[in-house]
């Protein structure tokens, strides 16, 4: 196939980094058919962000990813929706398909609301305090 790249050597973060931004399509790592598979639909580039069913995430040590509004999560899945760890907040619990930007902190037993639509990232509305927060 004349489009498609393929590597045959181990590659440093910053190459990877390079290759992807400058052309998307020439590497598909495997840890992109994960995240893919663990967030339940399509993930594509956006920059050096991909844009999944969660809003914008990006990752090089999977199940750790960064997301760009909860900045730092470890990702589990179960049958009842995505589960996520953030040192803040503690366990998370969404559903991409089904509520999420609404996010049930399990610690204090909360919902949150995060506006991963605004230009600034890192703002959600507590629901139990009804005031706008840093996540």
């Amino acid at each position: 196939v004349d489009d498609i790249r393929v590597y045959d050597r181990a590659l440093a973060l910053g190459e990877i980094r390079d290759i992807f931004e400058a052309d998307p399509r020439a590497v598909l790592p495997p840890w992109r058919r994960t995240l893919e598979s663990v967030l339940g639909g399509d993930t594509r580039p956006m920059g050096r962000w991909l844009h999944s069913p969660v809003g914008l995430v990006r990752e090089l040590a999977f199940p750790w990813i960064e997301h760009r509004d909860l900045g730092w999560i470890h990702l589990e899945i179960d049958e009842d929706g995505l589960w996520f760890w953030s040192q803040r907040r503690g366990w998370v619990w969404t559903d991409p398909g089904e509520v999420f930007p609404a996010l049930w902190v399990a610690a204090d037993d909360t919902w949150w609301y995060i506006m991963h639509e605004l230009t600034v990232a890192g703002w959600a509305f507590d629901f139990e305090s009804g005031a706008w927060d840093r996540w």
